[in-house]
Order: C-alpha cells, then sequence, then structure tokens
C-alpha cells in the first residue's frame, strides 16, 4: 500500500497539469469512479467499467 499512494499521487498530478484541474479535483473524480465501480483497479492496470446509469432530477421528490 505504501507504493501506491506515490502513484497515485503522480497521476493526479499528470491528470491535473493535463486539464488543468487541481490535483485534489482529478483526486476526487477519480475516487468517485472507483466508488461507483466504473473504475475496476488490479494487478493488471486500471479498466473502465460501462455501467447503465441511476441518473435522477433533483427536482424530483422521494416517494
Amino acid at each position: 500500500m505504501a507504493r501506491l499512494f506515490p502513484a497515485c499521487q503522480a497521476l493526479c498530478a499528470g491528470l491535473a497539469a493535463a486539464t488543468g484541474d487541481r490535483s485534489a479535483t482529478v483526486d476526487s473524480v477519480l475516487w468517485l469512479a472507483c466508488n461507483k465501480q466504473l473504475l475496476d483497479i488490479d494487478a493488471d492496470g486500471v479498466r473502465f467499467v460501462p455501467r447503465a446509469g441511476t441518473r435522477r432530477s433533483i427536482y424530483e421528490t422521494a416517494e
């Protein structure tokens, strides 16, 4: 785990430099994508996992 943190920081820094976003923003987006199971990370690398979204209007009321 200790070796993964510098790799994650480097990834976020590179993506932040490329997009003009803050490194913390990139980190948050990647974390959210992992949390929503849109990214699969294992020893072979990182893969995007397309999933159907569960979008809902902010104006709908809960029933």
